[in-house]
């Protein structure tokens, strides 16, 4: 892996830097702060579910920020699949993914739980029928249960094709969007506040702007 870095990084006349978990998690957060400005305040949770790890940052009521990376996403999901409708296997494959996450125990009414990620934005894409990806009505949408797993259950008896033309989406969105949806769907069900509010901002935006801040 050192190696084809080292000639990516000549290809492009450019240093790469592979983050660590918990620098993904802390620049997926600043970038969700900035976004969603006082949103991510605490108590807060925000989560990252992309296609190899979750990142979870969890404010505490003292402002004390707890980063998490699992090792485990919506690509894991799908190869779990292979193809397969999802059964208890892939049930509880998921409850492990998430089980280790340290879910905040604060009140409904004050606690601040943030999606960003794919996943996430492509959830709230289906869940408000839209037929091209619109940032405005997408960033700061509100995911419930019945939002993700409505669409859903159609979803996982369409074919890849099926859900490109029924809910408009692109193949890479489509090919992920039943694992995407069992793992948002099993984090609803553990949080408090049981919503999600969706971020289109968190973790390119948060290195863009520690970029900015560094130069």
């Amino acid at each position: 892996m050192p190696q084809t870095l080292t000639r990516l990084a000549a290809a492009l006349s450019s240093p790469i830097h592979v983050l660590a978990g918990r620098q993904e998690g802390g620049h997926t957060f600043a970038g969700v702060r900035a976004g969603l400005p006082g949103c991510a305040e605490a108590p807060a949770l925000v989560v990252d579910v992309g296609g190899r790890s979750i990142e979870s940052v969890r404010i505490a009521p003292d402002g004390r920020a707890s980063i998490q990376s699992l090792p485990v996403g919506v690509v894991y999901l799908k190869e779990l699949l292979g193809g397969q409708t999802p059964g208890t296997d892939t049930d509880l494959a998921t409850a492990r993914a998430l089980e280790n996450i340290d879910f905040p125990k604060g009140s409904v009414s004050t606690l601040r739980c943030i999606g960003t990620g794919g996943s996430m934005t492509t959830l709230a894409w289906m869940a408000l029928g839209l037929k091209r990806y619109d940032p405005e009505r997408i960033h700061g949408f509100t995911l419930t249960s019945p939002l993700v797993e409505n669409p859903l259950s159609e979803a996982v008896r369409l074919p890849c094709e099926a859900l490109m033309d029924r809910f408009g989406l692109e193949r890479g969105r489509a090919d992920l969007v039943v694992s995407g949806g069992m793992l948002t769907a099993a984090l609803l069900r553990r949080l408090p506040a049981e919503t999600l509010r969706v971020s289109d901002y968190g973790l390119l935006e948060g290195i863009a702007l520690a970029r900015i801040l560094h130069d």
